[in-house]
């Protein structure tokens, strides 16, 4: 990946360290971090100065949304234009030539994805998290740490996969469904349904 300046990090929080130092290790830039909370403004992130959320600054700058939640980076990528949107693979995460990676999507460190992978927009795969062959992850969906897919997993967009979370091979998740950090999943998770515990189950 070559080097390139002026991208824009949005948001501040604890999320954006991560995805900061994913960038920065892969060899990029940081041309601007903004955060829209006044108490973060001013503070220094990973040697960067924090600066108010600027929509007009964005025009010209690739961005990517550093923002965990799910449902405020949908809302955030329907609302703000800017130049492109950055993809962000850290240099020690594995990613096989053949999956497909959607724009705005961070893969963290130490994450796996396997052949024939295609994984949507503005996606984050976290710290350890394994995304098995051919497996399907829509856009703005979360896969937490060391959480684990088997192979042909499909998963909808809006979705939150827990930490330590394993959902088993061809199992399906509907769209903005919640999976409890440690679950197992068995069967399919219909749309908006939160599961919790081995083996996973509807609460």
């Amino acid at each position: 990946m070559a080097p390139m300046d002026q991208i824009a990090v949005i948001g501040a929080g604890g999320h954006a360290k991560v995805l900061v130092a994913a960038w920065l290790e892969a060899g990029g830039q940081v041309g601007a971090i903004y955060d829209k909370d006044p108490a973060r403004v001013g503070d220094i992130l990973l040697g960067h100065q924090i600066l108010s959320q600027s929509e007009d600054a964005l025009k010209d700058l690739a961005a990517i949304l550093a923002i965990g939640d799910n449902k405020t980076r949908a809302q955030l990528a329907g609302r703000l234009k800017p130049a492109s949107w950055q993809t962000v693979i850290h240099p020690r995460a594995w990613v096989h030539e053949s999956a497909r990676i959607g724009a705005g999507t961070l893969i963290c460190a130490g994450a796996v994805v396997q052949p024939d992978a295609k994984i949507g927009e503005h996606a984050i795969i976290n710290t350890g998290a394994i995304v098995e062959h051919d497996c399907r992850i829509g856009a703005f969906t979360h896969v937490g740490p060391s959480a684990c897919l088997g192979g042909d997993v499909k998963v909808g967009d809006g979705v939150f996969v827990g930490l330590g979370a394993k959902v088993l091979p061809q199992r399906r998740i509907g769209d903005w469904a919640v999976v409890g950090g440690g679950a197992c999943v068995t069967k399919d998770v219909g749309e908006k349904e939160t599961v919790v515990g081995i083996p996973a189950a509807v609460i």
